[in-house]
């Protein structure tokens, strides 16, 4: 077997590639999205999980906080959760009075499942690495024109949420960091079209309930449109409601339809209105291996929508590996073959780093760089229809670790020798198939370890 063998060449001066080179260049002084985090997704379906045992399911989490990186969950909650049980999309009124709440006529037991088996634990591993762990609660209503409807009173929408909220301050100490408003909108007549506006109604509505009670006004996250393409329009009659665009941080999408353009409509979204954007599900068929979001698709969201947050799917559940981000095979805790990709971007790339100007001469090497908030660099390069070497510069005097890995996920991520940068010097790397290649900062020196984005 022929073996792939890694070039590294470091240059001292300013750069001058031959014309055969590929070279890609760092601009600090362009600058684009902050990265909130990267998500994993909790369901509200419980029985997902009942299989795993809680050893199974703590191997799975570390995997996913330790070698991924993930710092950020999706907390599934129904509407039915309200009188109608926690696994029902059919909510009953608790009372006729939204200004009186009786959290005795509330289901949480399969909210209390999702926390204690996956937030709290994911909260306590974040804090051992010196991070916060950011929980987005979200509302899925998907039964239509029930006796009942949450958005047909916004102030018990607002009800709801100050149930949810109370109850875990009071069982857990913590409330969830922010809102998704409503799961797919775009797919339920009550919430679609025109009637998009009630996404804005009961944001307002919650946050006034949760600040009349004390609470400290959460994020709001809108609109997780299945298709893509609707999420500009859906954030826009969202956030013309009065009081509306002010509570809403982030505008959120799900990758269920359209391509280039809709995902650059939403980057310009993101332009015109400085929310955050993120992409918060894409799993694939729900049957076949592996086929739900993987390192291109999450290339392009960081690039073409300029996403803050990114979720490849559920943190780990006994589907095997269609969008998971781990799986349990023969007892044992292993990332997906899809996370060997995006892991080159998830693990060194944290939260609050800033995503920096990376220009390539060749289409088939495509960069995207970041800068830590502790000063770090973290440069990935996907090769796509080509492969071979590239010469990089720009990257500040420190050590630098280097990762590859096939784009086909069939072979473990390889590390490679340390590469020690001094200033004004580049680095020849060398990418021998399609796939993804990771210089991330190990150390810096000097004004570099001072910088913040």
């Amino acid at each position: 077997m022929k073996r792939l063998l890694l070039t590294i060449a470091l240059v001292t001066g300013a750069p001058h590639p031959s014309p055969q080179d590929a070279t890609i260049t760092l601009n600090p002084a362009v600058k684009y999205q902050v990265m909130q985090g990267w998500e994993g997704a909790v369901l509200a379906s419980i029985n997902d999980y009942t299989s795993l045992t809680d050893a199974q399911l703590n191997a799975a989490l570390d995997l996913a906080v330790t070698d991924l990186g993930v710092s950020r969950a999706r907390l599934a909650i129904r509407s039915g959760t309200e009188g109608g049980g926690s696994a029902s999309f059919a909510p009953v009124n608790d009372n006729n009075d939204p200004n009186v709440l009786d959290l005795t006529k509330f289901d949480f037991t399969a909210l209390d499942y999702e926390i204690d088996r996956f937030i709290v634990p994911l909260r306590q591993k974040l804090k051992a690495r010196g991070e916060a762990f950011y929980t987005g609660l979200q509302y899925v209503d998907h039964q239509a024109n029930t006796r009942f409807e949450h958005w047909r009173n916004p102030e018990e929408y607002g009800e709801f949420m100050l149930a949810v909220f109370t109850h875990m301050r009071d069982k857990y100490g913590f409330v969830p960091d922010g809102i998704d408003v409503v799961n797919e909108p775009d797919n339920f007549e009550d919430w679609q079209d025109s009637n998009a506006v009630r996404i804005g109604r009961v944001a307002v509505a919650a946050a006034a309930k949760l600040k009349g009670h004390g609470f400290a006004v959460p994020e709001f996250i809108m609109p997780s449109t299945a298709n893509m393409g609707h999420a500009p329009a859906y954030a826009d009659r969202a956030m013309s409601v009065a009081g509306a665009a002010a509570l809403f941080q982030e505008i959120s999408y799900h990758r269920y339809g359209g391509g280039e353009a809709e995902l650059e409509a939403i980057g310009a979204k993101a332009i015109q209105t400085g929310k955050r954007t993120s992409m918060l599900e894409a799993w694939g068929d729900f049957t076949t291996q592996n086929s739900g979001a993987n390192y291109r698709v999450l290339h392009q969201d960081l690039t073409w929508a300029r996403v803050s947050a990114w979720q490849q799917g559920v943190f780990v559940d006994n589907g095997g590996c269609v969008s998971q981000w781990v799986r349990v095979v023969n007892g044992a805790a292993e990332i997906c073959p899809n996370s060997r990709l995006t892991r080159q971007y998830t693990r060194f790339v944290r939260p609050g780093a800033q995503r920096i100007g990376a220009a390539s001469a060749a289409r088939h090497f495509d960069p995207v760089a970041f800068v830590n908030r502790d000063g770090t660099n973290v440069v990935v390069v996907k090769a796509q229809g080509g492969s071979g070497d590239f010469t990089l510069a720009g990257l500040p005097a420190g050590t630098y670790g280097v990762y590859r890995a096939n784009g086909n996920g069939s072979q473990q991520p390889e590390t490679l020798p340390d590469v020690k940068i001094a200033a004004g010097q580049i680095v020849k790397l060398n990418l021998p198939y399609e796939g993804v290649l990771t210089v991330h900062a190990k150390a810096v020196s000097g004004a570099a370890a001072r910088l913040r984005p």
